[in-house]
């Protein structure tokens, strides 16, 4: 039971401070009241409170500064990303589910897109589509600049709460990536095809026609499972073959 208080104290203490932060009671570089009188206004022991604030620190959320308190800190997306990497690739099915998070962001990014996209995004596009092009039959260059197309769509979003998502995942989205990729054999007679489907999203960003670049990028992402699936069965043929051989 005293475990259970505790852990019940500890999330009063966590609970307080993020709740300060969401309002703007608290910004970046704020100091927070010394150990005492926060202990005493959040009624918790000391020990349980330095506890959580040095958790907290390790995270990037305070900041401890020796002999001259405790503030909040500015959160860097690296990190964020590489504890959300951590806690998603612990679920077996991550890169598998990752796909469907992909299709929530892109499919909204790409309709803001239509709308916010400046020129220095319409160029970093266009670049990353000749990388396509020229990388489309290396599995790993191509995965690669595959990835970068569809971060420069989440990025002429101008939405920075997609951004951050988007980035957040972005580790294990680069992996998927590449995984279909290695999964997939990608036959020269395909590759204009392939080429068109970024081309045609990247088109009607162009011309600002949000229905069309939605639909042409869930297009891309059933095309992509199409190859996938057909591989599939290739390879569940060829080994069925070998078994009865």
């Amino acid at each position: 039971m005293k475990a259970v208080a505790e852990t019940s104290k500890s999330e009063k203490v966590i609970a307080s401070i993020r709740d300060a932060i969401i309002t703007g009671e608290l910004k970046p570089g704020d100091r927070l009241l010394n150990e005492r009188e926060l202990a005493r206004k959040l009624d918790v022991g000391r020990p349980l409170l330095r506890e959580v604030t040095r958790s907290l620190s390790i995270l990037g959320i305070l900041e401890t500064r020796q002999g001259d308190g405790t503030y909040v800190g500015r959160i860097s997306i690296e990190s964020f990303s590489e504890y959300f990497t951590f806690y998603l690739a612990q679920n077996g099915d991550a890169l598998s589910d990752i796909i469907q998070s992909r299709i929530a962001i892109e499919s909204q990014a790409v309709r803001l897109a239509c709308n916010f996209a400046t020129s220095s995004d319409l160029s970093l596009m266009e670049r990353c589509l000749a990388d396509l092009l020229d990388t489309a039959l290396d599995t790993t260059a191509g995965a690669e600049a595959d990835f970068r197309f569809h971060c420069a769509i989440v990025g002429a979003s101008h939405s920075a709460s997609l951004i951050t998502v988007y980035r957040a995942i972005s580790e294990l989205m680069r992996h998927s990536h590449l995984r279909r990729r290695q999964r997939t054999t990608i036959k020269p007679e395909l590759i204009p095809d392939l080429i068109e489907c970024h081309r045609d999203i990247y088109k009607a960003i162009i011309l600002k026609r949000e229905d069309v670049a939605e639909t042409k990028l869930r297009e891309h992402f059933d095309f992509s499972s199409k190859l996938e699936a057909e591989q599939k069965l290739t390879d569940i043929v060829a080994h069925q073959s070998q078994h009865d051989t």
